[in-house]
């Protein structure tokens, strides 16, 4: 009996977790010269972020120190990219598989708030400012605050938000006057 290779997801944005300054260092100035075949920057938005107060729920103590890198594909229309698997990243970024986080939800501003815990779900672990997030490149057309009041993906993602409102995470609220709903408790 031969043993099937099961096909390895792909990814537009990417999320790692290291904790020690040199490895940040290190990850970021290789994702910064990643190229695609064509010689093409490999990636639109590159930051990152030190989480030095993030509070564990269960113990109520603060997490080890550790950073965050969040990266963006450049768009399919500049080059070849479209997708990449954790396989490909993490031999390009030359880390462990398991460095790298699965980002489920597609849309990326999600993930750059994320970065400071602005979706009530993540409070309790703890808020970062916005000028804590370090950008080395974006070239994504949208600013950090652009991103952090984004909210287009609720409307595009309804399944998503559909989720996070069955698990308490969020609240909908609607209005006879207007005849619209609105998420609440989803403060971006």
């Amino acid at each position: 009996m031969t043993e099937q290779k099961i096909r390895e997801k792909a990814h537009r944005n990417l999320g790692l977790v290291v904790y020690s300054e040199e490895e940040l260092q290190r990850i970021i100035k290789l994702a910064e010269n990643a190229t695609d075949t064509s010689g093409n920057e490999k990636y639109d938005f590159i930051g990152w972020i030190h989480h030095n107060k993030d509070i564990d729920s269960e113990t109520n103590t603060t997490k080890k120190e550790h950073y965050h890198i969040l990266l963006k594909l450049a768009q399919p229309n500049k080059n070849s990219n479209k997708n990449i698997t954790i396989s490909a990243v993490a031999k390009q970024l030359k880390v462990e598989k398991n460095v790298i986080e699965i980002l489920d939800c597609p849309y990326f501003s999600y993930h750059v708030k994320y970065l400071i815990h602005k979706q009530p779900k993540f409070q309790e672990r703890g808020q970062y400012n916005p000028e804590e997030i370090q950008v080395v490149r974006n070239r994504t057309g949208k600013s950090i605050e652009d991103y952090l009041t984004d909210n287009k993906e609720i409307k595009k993602n309804l399944n998503y938000y559909i989720n996070e409102i069955v698990n308490n995470r969020m609240t909908l609220e609607c209005s006879r006057k207007t005849k619209r709903c609105i998420v609440k408790n989803y403060r971006y």
